[in-house]
């Protein structure tokens, strides 16, 4: 085997590479396969330029994410970059820019110390509106002026703005595409998380619903969420009720190898969460343990749980279910509902004009609203 160095005008373009042999008498051999070199670009893949050792450039978006979801009738929030520093002098006083489709450019001045091999974050001081929900498509880059490593300046992102829900009652089944438009999936390791699958429902028929592959996924506590979207509940008036119900089927591996689920409610636009449903193992599971790859096959598998959220009436409530892996076996969601109903004041009850006739009353009687 053989290795040579060979030299490239910039490592950050693509580039073609052969090899062939050179003996006596000049004679050559004829060309072997090329092979292509994509070039060193792209953010977390890029290396410093031939033709210069400065550079600044953008190693994430961190906020807004991909789905932005609205929240109290706001579609305004931070533009958030991790900024990075591959050359080999500390940089200051550079230009960072966003720009959402084809408005007006925002520009700022990074004033911090950005040193070699360096990262630092930067909060835009002028937040993004979206006009409402709909996609848009988010472009963030650097200006340093004698850059010459470009393969990390820029990030383009498309934005997928949802709306709060304010119409009850919700229900979702599943059955219109996955993930569903009221919900998103995190996935934060990329591999195995919630998807939709073809089983056996709570009614004992076909249905369609979301499920996690514990089974196959060999990473104890992981956490991977079906987060819905804001449901807006700021104009429902106490006295009411707000109850979320699901249908849940779950069985367990063994008692080594088994699986939580976590329901976490915000009330702050998703700043902050708190538990409001935590069940593992044999609370959880919906039957006996099982070694085989799982899924439900009657109605007996199902089991339907129940979450007061009265608390976030007057407010706003943003509800995530959280699988915590532990290698166990398949959890399965369906039906997930939310029920929101008000009730009359014994107050409003006393001011209403009502008759009541006949009274006294026999078997019959007829309440008339003046």
């Amino acid at each position: 085997t053989e290795e040579f160095d060979v030299i490239v005008t910039d490592v950050a373009n693509p580039q073609w590479f052969t090899v062939r042999a050179k003996g006596t008498n000049g004679l050559r051999s004829n060309r072997q396969i090329a092979i292509y070199f994509p070039g060193a670009g792209g953010n977390g893949n890029c290396v410093l330029s031939c033709f210069s050792d400065s550079d600044v450039g953008i190693a994430a978006l961190t906020e807004p994410l991909a789905n932005f979801q609205s929240c109290s009738g706001s579609t305004t929030t931070d533009v958030v970059i991790d900024l990075e520093n591959i050359g080999l002098f500390t940089e200051s006083n550079f230009p960072v820019n966003y720009q959402l489709d084809n408005g007006a450019i925002v520009t700022e001045t990074y004033t911090g110390s950005l040193a070699p091999g360096g990262s630092a974050t930067h909060t835009f001081g002028t937040q993004i509106t979206f006009p409402g929900s709909g996609s848009y498509t988010l472009k963030t880059w650097t200006g340093l002026n004698n850059d010459s490593t470009y393969c990390n300046d820029t990030i383009t992102q498309i934005i997928n703005v949802s709306s709060s829900i304010s119409i009850f009652p919700l229900s979702e089944d599943f059955e219109s595409g996955f993930p569903p438009s009221t919900a998103e999936v995190i996935n934060p390791d990329g591999s195995l998380t919630w998807e939709d699958v073809n089983t056996t429902g709570a009614d004992g028929n076909a249905t369609t619903a979301s499920y996690i592959n514990n089974f196959s996924y060999n990473a104890a506590g992981q956490e991977d969420e079906l987060q819905f979207v804001n449901f807006d509940l700021s104009n429902v008036q106490n006295p009411a009720t707000a109850i979320l119900t699901f249908d849940v089927a779950y069985r367990e591996y063994s008692g080594t190898y088994t699986d939580d689920m976590r329901i976490d409610v915000s009330g702050d636009c998703g700043q902050s969460f708190t538990q409001v449903y935590f069940k593992d193992g044999a609370t959880l599971a919906t039957g006996p343990n099982t070694t085989s790859n799982w899924e439900p096959s009657s109605a007996g598998d199902w089991r339907n749980d129940t979450i007061d959220l009265a608390a976030y009436i007057g407010g706003n409530a943003m509800v995530r279910f959280v699988n915590i892996c532990g290698y166990g076996n398949n959890l399965y969601l369906d039906n997930i509902n939310l029920e929101v109903q008000s009730f009359a004041s014994l107050d409003e009850l006393n001011n209403l004009d009502l008759s009541i006739m006949p009274n006294p009353a026999n078997e019959e009687t007829t309440i008339q609203f003046a």
